[in-house]
């Protein structure tokens, strides 16, 4: 066996502890038979044992697929080339390109509730949260007249071209606004 082999022989063997570890603390939650999903036993245990085995798997792709994001990310900001990032994860040099512009291009979305109900901005496809800076006199809303604090947005899980807005933060200290530079939050 090469030693290519081998590592990948560890590493598809370490995933599946790893796995089937978060898995089997799932299933004894619910008070099933746990049973592991290559044994054998009762065929209702093994399926349910191997559907929620998949179920971690795809949370690790999830995961993974962000970290790929990111140590990608990184290594271009420390000089990599897409030819290098291509060599590494096995793709092409067009495609480590077209990956990476479609991750960061900004895409026009609309924010939902709270004080900026229907403002379109613009958010690449990886942001999930928006912050704002929030000072008194900012909106005309009465509600939200007098308020100082961050105010939150978050990406909808049903569509991705909309912000809904998650919560209000206050923030009383008296100097606020000594220290709050327009630019960073709009």
């Amino acid at each position: 066996m090469s030693t290519e082999s081998s590592r990948y022989a560890r590493l598809v063997m370490g995933l599946f502890d790893l796995g089937w570890e978060v898995a089997e603390g799932n299933l004894s939650r619910e008070g099933r038979p746990v049973v592991k999903p290559d044994a054998d036993g009762p065929r209702d245990a093994v399926r349910e044992a191997n559907l929620e085995l998949l179920n971690v798997y795809q949370g690790m792709i999830r995961a993974l697929e962000g970290d790929i994001v990111l140590a990608q990310a990184r290594a271009l900001g420390r000089g990599a080339t897409y030819a290098d990032i291509a060599r590494v994860r096995g793709i092409s040099r067009q495609a480590v390109r077209q990956d990476w512009e479609k991750r960061t291009k900004k895409r026009p979305v609309v924010l939902v509730g709270g004080p900026k109900d229907g403002f379109a901005t613009t958010a690449t496809d990886r942001e999930r949260t928006m912050h704002w800076r929030c000072r008194p006199g900012m909106y005309q809303d009465p509600d939200w007249a007098d308020s100082r604090g961050t105010i939150t947005y978050r990406r909808s899980d049903t569509d991705p071209k909309t912000f809904i807005f998650d919560k209000f933060e206050p923030d009383n200290r008296p100097d606020y606004d000594l220290d709050y530079d327009y630019d960073d939050y709009e």
